[in-house]
């Protein structure tokens, strides 16, 4: 049985902790006292219920994309056609910074590390999301809608431009003191963000008018 399987209120509250301080120090720099303290939960708790500083981060990782491809194919059932099923795969995977705030920094230290510690379980998430996205965009192709394309790379723009969307927010809200101008730039919400993604990546996919 797997710890997803198991959760408790205290392993929620382990795994938060520890997202929130992988984020900000990234995975050499966490230290488990300081993710114990956060969670209000002893070190040895920590060590029992999930295991060592290396396998809660694989935990942290798999808590947040494990079952996406799942549940995006769950949502599709309905959708008649390549393009609205794109949108679907879009607004969830754009809506996972919402339901995890500290993911944009925690997905920056693991880029800068060269994925070091990227864990097999998360890649096997990752590989279950890519494989649906390449279902449709096939599907997409098949009936003269999309261009055939490496999934991944419209992937990465969605997961991509929404990371450094949220990790620039304190550079960009220093805009204003740099130049008035450019504060009108800082008018868009986090959803406004998400749609305007979602449609140039669907403008980028769909196959030129003749």
């Amino acid at each position: 049985m797997s710890i997803k399987d198991k959760r408790d209120n205290s392993i929620r509250k382990i795994l938060d902790a520890a997202m929130e301080i992988f984020a900000s120090v990234g995975f050499a720099g966490a230290r488990m006292d300081e993710i114990a303290r956060l969670a209000s939960v002893n070190k040895a708790m920590i060590y029992y219920r999930i295991g060592n500083k290396k396998t809660l981060y694989a935990e942290v990782i798999h808590d947040i994309f494990g079952g996406i491809a799942e549940m995006i194919s769950e949502k599709i059932k309905s959708q008649q056609t390549p393009e609205e099923k794109l949108r679907i795969y879009l607004k969830n995977i754009l809506s996972i910074n919402k339901v995890h705030p500290y993911l944009p920094r925690f997905m920056l230290w693991e880029l800068a590390s060269g994925g070091e510690n990227f864990p097999e379980i998360a890649a096997q998430d990752l590989a279950q999301v890519i494989a649906l996205l390449m279902k449709i965009i096939k599907e997409g192709v098949e009936k003269g809608v999309f261009m055939n394309i490496n999934p991944f790379i419209p992937h990465m723009m969605a997961v991509g431009a929404m990371v450094f969307c949220r990790a620039s927010e304190p550079i960009r809200e220093k805009y204003q003191t740099i130049h008035q101008d450019l504060s009108d730039l800082e008018h868009h919400s986090p959803g406004d963000e998400a749609a305007i993604i979602e449609e140039l990546i669907i403008k980028a996919l769909k196959q030129p008018e003749p």
